[in-house]
């Protein structure tokens, strides 16, 4: 079969899975001429590599403006995949990273720490006040501007983590929560950069690989909404999945087909992804307020391409605001300011970490 990897650093990878996929999608030449969405695929081994494509090609691809023009594995060591991350971001090509190992997750949140700007992070994950959560925390100065946890469960939260945390950027949407109400989590997607699928978060019948069985969780058609939200969001540039026990999928052939599913709706989310961030404002409409809210004058936009809402930062003389100058919102949210004079809780917490951003030059914030 003939080849079209781009030349890369790492070690590239070369099935020899033979199906539409590679044929019509695979191809460094034809994104290089119209670039769309650029994706690398990194995994731990090319053994995982070939379960995946055995699945993921037999999938169909109707999606114009993906290219897949990488796949690669990583390294014994995981300090490679940083890296592969910063050299992909600046390059602006997303990152779709399968693997066992719940370290992954962490290297992906390092690259974003190196690369020195503000970021945030979307975890589905059951549980809270262990694991990598609380090492984002930990470390999340300077750059860590929000973490939000989807999917999270009663009985494996520590509430005295949640408490200790939720002034400094920390947000969850509990399981039983997100099921009455599934798209309150769609504004925190648009705002990530990192979004990591922890398949320990589903139910044990939906994802059967999963390192800690679990009789509830998210269902297979709930966390591919996640991924969808996730490739749609502008701001996203590494997908994550991970949590898995690769010793198992040769005997469990559904848990291949929940990461072929999970990458597929991601990049379904990539095809309908309708520009850059920040959005072009002039196309935007905008909801200037005429009663203060908290003391600040606020300001909604609407796409109406998409029906997405935003707000722009009350604090322009913060270096936050430089690298997000307007928050995701939903139409609940603008409601309530607009009648209420009020801001949901999840507002107030992003805006109190926009005050709480170092002060711009003046004349950077002139500019602004």
């Amino acid at each position: 079969m003939k080849q079209h990897f781009v030349d890369v650093k790492f070690e590239v990878v070369k099935s020899n899975k033979k199906s539409h996929f590679f044929e019509a999608y695979f191809d460094a030449e034809k994104a290089s001429t119209n670039p769309g969405n650029r994706v690398q695929i990194i995994a731990d081994s090319e053994i995982l590599i070939d379960r995946f494509f055995g699945r993921f090609g037999s999938y169909q691809f109707p999606f114009r403006q993906v290219h897949l023009t990488r796949v690669g594995k990583t390294s014994d060591h995981l300090s490679s995949l940083i890296p592969m991350l910063n050299d992909a971001i600046k390059e602006d090509t997303n990152t779709i990273v399968l693997s066992s190992k719940q370290p992954t997750i962490k290297a992906c949140y390092d690259a974003f720490q190196f690369a020195e700007k503000y970021f945030s992070v979307v975890l589905a994950q059951p549980y809270a006040g262990k694991g990598v959560a609380d090492v984002f925390m930990e470390l999340r100065q300077p750059w860590l501007h929000r973490l939000s946890l989807v999917g999270t469960q009663a009985h494996r939260v520590n509430e005295q983590f949640l408490d200790q945390h939720q002034d400094l950027g920390l947000n969850t949407y509990r399981l039983g929560a997100l099921r009455r109400e599934f798209g309150q989590m769609e504004p925190d997607l648009r705002n990530a950069d990192l979004c990591g699928i922890d398949l320990n978060a589903m139910k044990y019948a939906d994802a059967p690989i999963q390192q800690v069985p679990s009789a509830i969780g998210l269902t297979t058609e709930e966390m591919s909404q996640i991924a969808y939200y996730a490739g749609r969001a502008e701001r996203n540039k590494v997908y994550c999945i991970y949590g898995f026990s690769e010793d198992t999928m040769d005997s469990v052939p559904l848990g291949t087909d929940i990461l072929a599913s999970l990458v597929w709706y991601y990049l379904h989310g990539l095809e309908n992804r309708n520009g850059t961030y920040p959005p072009d404002m002039n196309r935007l409409n905008a909801y200037v307020l005429d009663q203060q809210v908290a003391d600040m004058s606020l300001t909604f936009y609407k796409d109406e391409s998409n029906q997405k809402w935003w707000l722009a930062s009350p604090y322009k003389e913060r270096k936050l605001t430089q690298l997000m100058p307007i928050i995701a919102c939903d139409y609940q949210e603008y409601a309530l300011a607009a009648n209420e004079q009020m801001l949901s809780d999840r507002l107030q917490s992003i805006i109190d970490l926009y005050e709480q951003s170092p002060p711009v030059e003046s004349q950077e914030a002139k500019n602004l």
